[in-house]
């Protein structure tokens, strides 16, 4: 089974393609460019050095968030395309999930927390039970001095929120944080795509009409209703 997967969740985009259980090839890129265009150029590149196309494979996913609400579109938008053109399923995963997913040698509970801007973040805290990762919380979007006591302990910081508020998190857990290295606070493609395929396997699959993004906090930007005329006879 090969599967293509996408983050565009975040500041990096990235795309990765996973053959079963081995990542055939993944590229990411963290600039200021777009991720609209970079996306596509990045799949186009995977692909090419998978010696793959698009018809190649069988199915796609993406990160559905929380996060940057256009990149996600982006994102989303994108394999949705795909998916319609080659008719293959889709999966989506959690920005959450992939950020605590690779931090299976901590025994402590993890806290994942991305910068929702507006002095929030959205977050989750989780922690491996027999090697398996298990949510304690819902993902939800709070304050982050909220989301930091909302468990007593030590505890493992990560994602960009960890980053953007690192002092508070250090002032108000009195010294018991603990935070990722910096090179895993952001999503990484290559975990997306293998937390895809165990989807794929468990069949939990969507239609691309089914698709759709997870903001958690509404959007900034809505669509105005249409005028009602006004009948001045």
């Amino acid at each position: 089974m090969k599967i293509l997967a996408v983050n565009t969740a975040t500041p990096s985009c990235g795309v990765a393609v996973v053959d079963e259980d081995t990542v055939s090839a993944y590229f990411g890129l963290n600039s200021r460019t777009t991720h609209a265009r970079q996306l596509l150029p990045l799949i186009d590149e995977t692909l090419k050095a998978c010696r793959l196309t698009i018809a190649d494979l069988d199915g796609f996913a993406a990160v559905r968030g929380p996060g940057s609400f256009t990149g996600l579109r982006i994102g989303i938008s994108t394999v949705k395309g795909l998916a319609l053109a080659c008719d293959r399923p889709l999966v989506g995963v959690s920005s959450l999930d992939a950020l605590a997913f690779p931090l299976g040698g901590y025994s402590d509970p993890i806290c994942v927390m991305i910068d929702a801007r507006k002095n929030e973040v959205y977050a989750c805290w989780y922690r491996y039970i027999n090697n398996n990762l298990e949510k304690l919380t819902d993902e939800t979007v709070m304050r982050p001095e909220k989301a930091v006591t909302r468990k007593n302990g030590a505890c493992l910081f990560v994602g960009t929120g960890a980053q953007v508020y690192r002092d508070l998190i250090q002032k108000n857990t009195n010294g018991r944080a603990r935070f990722a290295p910096s090179f895993q606070n952001d999503i990484n493609p290559e975990v997306v795509a293998h937390l895809a395929i165990r989807r794929f396997r468990e069949n939990q699959t969507a239609s691309p009409d089914d698709f759709a993004p997870v903001y958690i906090r509404p959007p900034d930007a809505v669509a105005a209703r249409p005028a009602v005329p006004v009948d001045n006879r």
